[in-house]
């Protein structure tokens, strides 16, 4: 038996995995391979570790975690049952895990609006993070789909990295906001977007929105953050979510005893480096509820 089963091999799931072993535990981690950021092209904003590829991070992650006698097993996990002490963790080739504890990390799910051309170019130019991807594009020509009430407030942080920003309201913004903005060099445009078009000399990269008048704007950038969902398996385990996020406390517990979880799945607030360490968190409180100890800011 393992004493720690980790699902999910992304930056949460694998430094939960590192704590773990070099913490002397048995663990095993469990990837699917198909990380939400295989289009990037760097993983950015991680101290040593900003520009490199996300598959030269995995594979160097992966690497390191060899080496201290890790089992990694390649599949997709179709279930989870039993409690604390006595989980077993069910695998799609047939691979059978048993484990006192398990940490979650699988990430969430985007749920992208279907604009022609979006798929060919999310992850890229199309991001949601500026922090992780505006540095490389500072200065180009940028716009922000506000479709939801948080956008207006990113638009205005943006602006740190271009003076050609571009709102499209889908919110209907009130005056105050619409004053803030445009205060703020920022124009608004009230069409909605039906498609997004590559540049003609890199297909790869935005060149322009589509909108639904048949106009096109072009734009260099888009800031974009689609609703999101849990995976199955999260469903299936019946974890208490708060807005659509998995709820832990602040040792990365959940409502399910015995259940950790860790990094996008639990959090919009979505980076490789906030992840991984709260993988170090559900890591370390697994050690201390395995010793029988309480961490220092349970209550």
């Amino acid at each position: 038996m393992f004493d720690v089963v980790v699902i999910g091999g992304g930056p949460a799931g694998l430094q939960a995995t590192l704590t773990l072993a070099r913490g002397q535990r048995r663990v095993a981690l469990v990837d699917g391979g198909a990380p939400r950021n295989q289009r990037a092209v760097q993983v950015n904003n991680f101290v040593s570790r900003d520009g490199i590829p996300p598959k030269d991070f995995r594979a160097e992650s992966r690497r390191q975690l060899e080496g201290y006698g890790v089992r990694l097993v390649q599949g997709l996990v179709r279930g989870v049952h039993g409690e604390p002490d006595g989980f077993t963790v069910d695998v799609d080739d047939d691979t059978r895990l048993e484990a006192r504890r398990i940490v979650v990390a699988l990430g969430v799910r985007d749920v992208l609006p279907d604009w022609s051309g979006l798929a060919a170019l999310w992850g890229d130019t199309i991001f949601q993070c500026p922090y992780c991807h505006g540095h490389e594009v500072r200065g180009t020509r940028w716009a922000v789909y506000a479709d939801s009430p948080h956008m207006p407030q990113l638009a205005l942080l943006a602006r740190a990295w271009t003076d050609d920003l571009l709102l499209v309201d889908r919110i209907g913004l009130d005056d105050d906001t619409r004053a803030r903005l445009q205060g703020a060099g920022i124009v608004i445009d009230t069409r909605d977007v039906v498609g997004v078009a590559a540049r003609a000399d890199d297909a790869q990269r935005l060149g322009a929105l589509l909108l639904e008048d048949g106009s096109r704007l072009e734009r260099d950038v888009l800031l974009l953050h689609p609703p999101q969902r849990q995976t199955a398996l999260v469903e299936a385990l019946e974890l208490a979510l708060q807005d659509g996020y998995v709820a832990v406390d602040a040792q990365q517990r959940t409502s399910r005893p015995g259940i950790y979880a860790a990094g996008d799945l639990t959090t919009r607030m979505q980076t490789a480096i906030t992840s991984a360490a709260a993988g170090c968190v559900a890591a370390a409180t697994i050690a201390h509820d395995l010793a029988g100890l309480r961490m220092p800011h349970d209550g």
